[in-house]
């Protein structure tokens, strides 16, 4: 159901997707338990339908919290964690939080840097200021 959700949002069906999305966190919260990484990329993927359509204070709501669990539970160094917090830091770019989203970017990029290394293409643009991410 997970790649139901997915081809929904692909074609611009956001309010199906976030619905389908919010079902099935529900389900794997209740039999995973709510700190199952299954359970945290769910919410991942519904906070990137939240943001593309436009629901950034949502969205980066939900990010705090996917963020905080997976830095508690698969450590800050996990790949899904570090897409979090970058997301996040752009988020906040989106909502003008400027100062709290630079500070995450830098942090963000020096733990990818650290995991997966200095000539990484994730760590190409990390000198990006946020403000120029954001329209």
């Amino acid at each position: 159901m997970t790649y139901v959700a997915c081809v929904l949002q692909l074609q611009g069906e956001l309010e199906e997707s976030e619905s389908l999305y919010r079902e099935l966190k529900t389900f794997y919260a209740k039999v995973s338990g709510a700190k199952d990484p299954s359970t945290l990329r769910l919410a991942y993927e519904l906070e990137l339908v939240l943001a593309e359509k436009g629901e950034h204070a949502d969205a980066a709501q939900l990010l705090r919290e996917v963020s905080e669990l997976g830095q508690n539970i698969v450590g800050k160094r996990d790949q899904e964690t570090l897409a979090t917090i970058h997301n996040l830091g752009a988020v906040l770019g989106v909502l003008h939080e400027y100062d709290a989203a630079d500070e995450l970017f830098r942090s963000a990029g020096e733990l990818t840097e650290n995991v997966l290394g200095r000539e990484h293409p994730r760590n190409s643009c990390k000198s990006v200021q946020p403000r120029e991410c954001t329209s």
